[in-house]
């Protein structure tokens, strides 16, 4: 077989090993860009003010009040927000195996109030209940907690001490990230006073 012959067959591993290489670039680019955001939300005071729940059992919008916790786990979702809606199981087991731990709270913030109503917030929060933590939607109605962050993005998920300040920060689907080892990391480090030494049970994928 001539050398020519062997012309395609080099181009073509060039050519994939060039779009490999190209790949890898963009993945790390990516990576760089993503540490750079969360690393930027750290330190940073958290205006929760301006943020509606909603009450079940009134099936009613009342402002927002703040259990005293430890920790907060603030999820920030839009309804129109595919990666916030395939990351909602993943959070509906973090939750559940934080149950029974009042020290940390999980407070799941639709933002920004341009792309939901009130009215569109609450019904994709009942019809998708068997998906969805286990607890009720809450809802921004002004762009002060966008402010405060300086991050339009969405899904971003928050590790806030009980001042509300940032201690770590997903930006992006949470996916297999170790969001559970890093409550147990700020539950460790934390100075708390709720005396409760049992860990919870968290799920596989957060481990």
């Amino acid at each position: 077989m001539e050398y020519g012959s062997f012309a395609p067959i080099v181009r073509s591993v060039c050519a994939l090993f060039l779009l490999q290489s190209l790949g890898s670039g963009v993945r790390a680019e990516s990576g760089a860009r993503q540490a750079d955001a969360e690393a930027a939300l750290l330190h940073r005071r958290i205006d929760l003010s301006g943020i509606q729940q909603w009450e079940r059992s009134a099936a009613s919008w009342q402002p927002l009040t703040l259990t005293p916790a430890k920790i907060y786990v603030v999820n920030l979702w839009s309804v129109y927000c595919p990666p916030c809606q395939k990351e909602f199981p993943l959070l509906r087991n973090l939750m559940k195996g934080w149950r029974g731990h009042p020290e940390v709270q999980f407070l799941f913030v639709a933002d920004p109030p341009s792309d939901a109503s009130a009215e569109e917030v609450a019904a994709f929060w009942q019809k998708n209940q068997a998906a969805l933590p286990d607890t009720g939607p809450l809802r921004t109605v002004s762009a002060m907690l966008r402010q405060s962050i300086e991050n339009d993005q969405n899904p971003i998920t928050l590790l806030l001490d009980e001042n509300l300040i940032v201690r770590q920060a997903f930006v992006g689907s949470i996916e297999t990230r170790p969001i559970g080892r890093s409550i147990e990391r700020l539950m460790q480090t934390s100075n708390h006073s709720f005396g409760i030494g049992k860990k919870p049970r968290l799920s596989v994928l957060h481990r």
